[in-house]
């Protein structure tokens, strides 16, 4: 389950003690964007976004679930990996509830008759093979297959390299390669030709050997489909891989004050002691995720254990004009039906996840149940304004309801 679980989170592979690689990086048309959070300013809604959606998800005794961790968009569904039930949830994209695939049910399909509950999967990929998406859960040495109604299709056995980002020319990016079951890289690039360069080699004893944290993905493809931004743990330089390789396509400066010292990922004296550093400095930013450039802009979330409402750390970056938006700090108008489009100043899962996922036309987050109760006076200052599905949701005296999920469809110009 270890290794699959490498292929579900790549886990934080840019913390590897290794700094050689066996392919080059070029580095010859790095930008540096120098970026200070705090003089990020925000934008009414309709400069950034030509439509925003509201989608209440279904609340039914079975659909009913905590936390979004995962959501991926495909085939007209919404897939989600709850963290508080660890259990997978299926919508439409009218928030219709379809099925669930529950931790019990794979431990009974995998043989399992003992499990410890919220242990049996830690997540879910999507896969496409001959232009259909299945839904695929590691289970020890098993691969057990769904489609996209959750209906069981089939048990696979695990294939080393066999989770793959996929680009428009064929080529494809292999997180958490491995190579004769010897040796391990953060990732391979296999182009069209066949042809197969690694990067960055890592040990998997790196785990036991000092501390690090668990986050999202660090391959963010781009809405063309034509390269993949990646970023190392620990580091603020965004990579861009394609089928000619890997290209160091922006090294981010931040203020020295919210910085980690430049050597925190390979200098000794940190070792064992990153965790107790970050406790103790709240502020400072240890890393990247949901990295995208849409249009002009290079959007981007920094992670801090602080989570202070003032703190901005969901940005977007105009690489034309060097201007910063805060986008927690975006102003309801009449796209948004005069509603947030977050719930940065009423609940705190944009504060710390920023957006869920960018699916190449649409951003998504979510709102909470017990956040939008919180937005009835604002209903009654608005009034119809607002659509019905909406309203009835903000009305429900049920705090327990389901979270609203909101899409956004970035202005990109033509």
């Amino acid at each position: 389950m270890k290794k699959y679980l490498l292929l579900f989170i790549p886990l934080l592979l840019g913390q590897t003690l290794a700094v050689s690689q066996t392919a080059k990086i070029d580095s010859s048309n790095l930008r540096k964007l120098r970026i200070d959070p705090a003089s990020a300013v925000g934008f009414p809604a309709r400069e950034l976004y030509s439509d925003i959606k509201y989608i209440s998800l279904e609340t039914i005794d079975k659909s009913q679930f905590g936390n979004i961790q995962k959501l991926e968009v495909a085939d007209d569904r919404f897939i989600i990996f709850d963290g508080d039930t660890r259990d997978i949830f299926i919508f439409s994209n009218t928030g219709k509830f379809i099925d669930k695939i529950t931790q019990r049910s794979v431990a009974k399909l995998n043989g399992m008759s003992s499990f410890r509950e919220g242990s049996v999967f830690n997540g879910f990929v999507l896969t496409k093979l001959a232009g259909v998406n299945y839904i695929e859960i590691g289970v020890g040495a098993d691969v057990l297959q769904f489609n996209m109604n959750g209906g069981y299709l089939k048990k696979l056995p695990y294939k080393d390299n066999s989770v793959s980002i996929n680009l428009k020319d064929g080529t494809k990016i292999i997180p958490a390669y491995n190579k004769n079951k010897k040796h391990y890289f953060e990732f391979a690039i296999v182009n069209p030709k066949g042809d197969t360069a690694t990067y960055w080699p890592f040990s998997l004893q790196l785990y036991d050997e000092d501390d690090f944290i668990i986050q999202s993905t660090q391959f963010d493809k781009a809405a063309n489909e034509e390269e993949v931004l990646y970023y190392r743990y620990y580091s603020y330089d965004v990579f861009s891989i394609n089928a000619s390789g890997v290209s160091l396509k922006y090294r981010i400066v931040l203020p020295s004050s919210i910085s980690l010292p430049a050597d925190f990922a390979t200098n000794p004296i940190y070792k064992l002691k990153k965790w107790p550093y970050l406790k103790i400095n709240k502020n400072a930013i240890y890393g990247l995720k949901n990295v995208w450039q849409i249009g002009d802009y290079l959007y981007m979330t920094f992670s801090a254990f602080s989570r202070q409402m003032s703190n901005k750390y969901t940005l977007a970056y105009n690489l034309k004009t060097n201007q910063l938006i805060s986008l927690q700090n975006i102003t309801p108008d009449e796209t948004s039906s005069f509603l947030p489009i977050n719930d940065s100043a009423i609940g705190t899962n944009f504060l710390t996840d920023g957006f869920l996922t960018f699916d190449g036309k649409n951003l998504y987050t979510v709102i909470s149940g017990l956040s939008f109760k919180g937005l009835k006076n604002q209903v009654k200052t608005v009034g119809s304004n607002i659509p019905t599905v909406l309203k009835n949701v903000i009305n429900n005296d049920k705090a327990t309801a389901n979270p609203t999920i909101v899409v956004l469809t970035p202005k990109v110009p033509n």
